[in-house]
């Protein structure tokens, strides 16, 4: 995930249905900031991992949705 850029493509596939996502943001935040969770209008990815060395740190990678039910 450390190696996400903005703008990067995220392919996704869950329940037979192929989604394309694209990183928007990518930032740390605080091990105790939930807000990451919160419900959004829009449907989006956010990919959520630790950080070598930073215990109190989560790595967020926001993704827009770019494309959904691609043929395969």
């Amino acid at each position: 995930m450390d190696e996400l850029e903005i703008g990067d493509k995220v392919y996704y596939h869950i329940n037979n249905q192929n989604m394309i996502f694209c990183v928007s943001e990518i930032r740390e935040v605080n091990e105790k900031d939930l807000s990451v969770l919160d419900k959004t209008q829009d449907t989006r990815l956010t990919l959520i991992t630790c950080i070598t060395g930073k215990n109190d740190k989560r790595y967020i990678v926001e993704c827009d949705l770019v494309q959904n039910n691609l043929d395969e």
